[in-house]
């Protein structure tokens, strides 16, 4: 089932049951980060959209870009890249529209001074030189 889930163009099949991510996958938990396979990370995209993973570990890469949202955000340990932009992307996840009135966000491992700092911190101005005019890109 999972192996149709995940087209691999011919090349060798995707789903490897002596794989432990594999397994995990068919009881519904799964990792996701930049240095795992295309086609897993594809797999796990899917699955979660198909409301088929109960559990997603991942790292901040999942934030970025992703539309998978969440009914709670666990923050497990801590990490020098965890700062306030990244935390607002990784928490901004929890509490699906349309589904959830409001999301969670669980700390553990990381000290309640970071905490604090984290959600009351003000995100950074973000700005840029490009000119935009009607013909840039012509």
């Amino acid at each position: 089932e999972i192996e149709e889930m995940v087209s691999t163009g011919g090349r060798k099949k995707f789903f490897s049951p002596t794989n432990p991510l594999h397994q995990a996958l068919l009881r519904g938990v799964a990792a996701h980060h930049a240095g795992l396979p295309t086609n897993y990370l594809r797999a796990v995209e899917r699955l979660f959209r198909m409301k088929r993973l109960s559990v997603v570990i991942s790292t901040e890469t999942l934030a970025m870009g992703i539309n998978m949202p969440t009914k709670t955000s666990i923050f497990a340990g801590d990490s020098n890249f965890l700062n306030a932009m990244n935390y607002r992307q990784m928490a901004g996840r929890a509490g699906r529209r349309g589904f959830d009135l409001r999301g969670q966000i669980v700390f553990m491992g990381i000290r309640r001074d970071k905490i604090k700092r984290l959600q009351n911190s003000e995100l950074p101005t973000l700005s840029g030189n490009l000119l935009m005019t009607s013909t840039v890109g012509a």
